[in-house]
């Protein structure tokens, strides 16, 4: 109603509530686990908008908490913020069970706090509130993610998804992922011992325009097992997966989550990353040598 959302206006700059506290803690987990330190967040009426790249280059998350997937959703200013992920998860992690609800805010009084007030619904357990400090980020909030995709994208469920990385954790601390044509995708991973775990998408399709082959470009990536691993908890929100792949180019996951909006990983592969050193070297020895003449 109106004078419920006046009464939030007097006592918030922002609030937004959900029934699914262990979603919001998935994503803070993901967070924290490729960013390690600093996070910023912009917070507008729409939603909550992250996008954001590891210190080392290997990963950018997009993520798109929409305002109208909330339970309760009120924004009266449109703020960027920084907050250190990592102490936040650690705080969050134990505090939050499977049904728990959440309400996270930023009250009038105290702008440079962001609270979480986390209610269970399965105990008589009173309410945890967990806070942490938050710093204004005055420079432009802009999406850097890439684009121009060329190869037409894979959809998979998640269930799927899983399948096809199920086990691989054991065998190697590495994994290949290839797509030698039009919408299938194969993860590969070989054991110390000899083993191989070898899978293709379920929605392999074999039938492909002359146009289709033409314009597809094959990719072949070798990336840390445990980076896709972890990416599969985002994937177990979703109901569905799209993965876009070309040459020179991270390797795309959008999860759409009906639940909460989407969510985007896109992963360099440890070639690109190798590339990308080797190119920093050349530049730098071309310059020392301009410098020397």
């Amino acid at each position: 109603s109106s004078a419920a959302s006046d009464v939030y206006k007097r006592q918030y700059q922002f609030i937004a509530r959900t029934d699914r506290a262990r979603n919001i803690k998935i994503i803070f987990e993901i967070l924290s686990y490729y960013l390690k330190t600093v996070c910023s967040l912009r917070i507008t009426p729409e939603g909550v908008f992250i996008c954001e790249e590891s210190t080392d280059g290997r990963v950018i998350l997009q993520i798109a908490l929409q305002s109208s997937k909330f339970a309760l959703f009120s924004c009266r200013k449109s703020r960027t913020i920084n907050i250190s992920i990592d102490e936040l998860y650690s705080t969050l992690k134990p505090a939050v069970r499977k049904d728990d609800k959440v309400t996270m805010c930023i009250t009038n009084e105290d702008p440079d706090t962001l609270t979480f007030v986390i209610v269970p619904t399965k105990s008589m357990s009173q309410s945890t509130r967990v806070s942490t400090p938050v710093t204004e980020v005055t420079r432009e909030f802009a999406y850097k993610f890439p684009t121009d995709y060329t190869n037409p994208p894979v959809i998979i469920s998640p269930s799927g998804m899983q399948k096809m990385c199920q086990g691989m954790k054991k065998l190697n601390d590495k994994i290949t992922i290839n797509c030698d044509r039009p919408r299938r995708l194969r993860m590969i991973c070989t054991g110390i011992n000899g083993t191989v775990n070898d899978t293709t998408s379920e929605y392999e399709d074999d039938e492909h325009t002359e146009e289709e082959l033409a314009a597809f470009s094959e990719f072949n990536g070798t990336f840390c097992t445990r980076d896709i691993i972890k990416a599969m908890k985002l994937v177990n929100l979703g109901d569905s997966v799209s993965i876009e792949t070309a040459p020179e180019r991270h390797f795309k996951m959008e999860i759409q989550v009906s639940s909460m909006g989407k969510c985007c990983v896109f992963l360099l592969s440890n070639e690109q990353i190798q590339a990308a050193i080797n190119n920093e070297s050349d530049d730098e020895s071309d310059s020392s040598d301009d410098e020397t003449d």
